[in-house]
């Protein structure tokens, strides 16, 4: 994601979408483990997507509250709500080669409420020569390859980095 939109974002403008999913690391059933983002940041990566349906946004609020990225501080953070993907809702149910008991995968996604937020931080200068840096964290409430199908594949972009640890 570009830096300049890190900086100029304001809380009421529309998602940047693209700009978060391009050259970004996708990393689904995340839970809690942002472990990537110090591994992917050196490496050209600014921009992170985690997902799993079992956090609920309260939960990930608070852990965001308190996790420290060195030489980071929080700059901005917003809920996003689910109209400001603009992706088909029909296309979230993933597509599997397998069979899978349905019945128990739709009550998962029953009983978990979809929730996404997004969060940049920004990283003080090291020298009054050198300008921040930013890094955005969009974590989705969702199944990982429905999501990764609902953004990334409706929006034709490729993750740069895919985190499964």
């Amino acid at each position: 994601m570009k830096q300049e939109v890190f900086r100029n974002i304001n809380f009421y403008e529309e998602l940047p979408l693209i700009d978060i999913l391009e050259d970004s690391c996708f990393y689904p059933a995340s839970g809690y483990d942002l472990s990537p983002i110090p591994l992917l940041a050196h490496r050209g990566i600014n921009s992170f997507v985690f997902c799993d349906y079992s956090i609920s946004q309260f939960e990930l609020i608070e852990e965001l509250k308190f996790k420290a990225f060195t030489n980071y501080e929080l700059s901005f953070q917003k809920p996003v709500s689910e109209s400001e993907f603009k992706f088909d809702k029909a296309k979230l149910k993933p597509h599997y080669s397998i069979q899978l008991n349905w019945g128990q995968y739709e009550q998962i996604l029953h009983n978990s409420k979809p929730h996404s937020y997004w969060t940049i931080w920004e990283t003080k200068p090291n020298n009054e020569n050198s300008e921040s840096h930013f890094i955005s964290i969009l974590f989705i409430g969702g199944e990982g390859l429905a999501t990764l199908q609902a953004l990334y594949c409706n929006n034709k972009i490729t993750p740069k980095a895919l985190a499964i640890i």
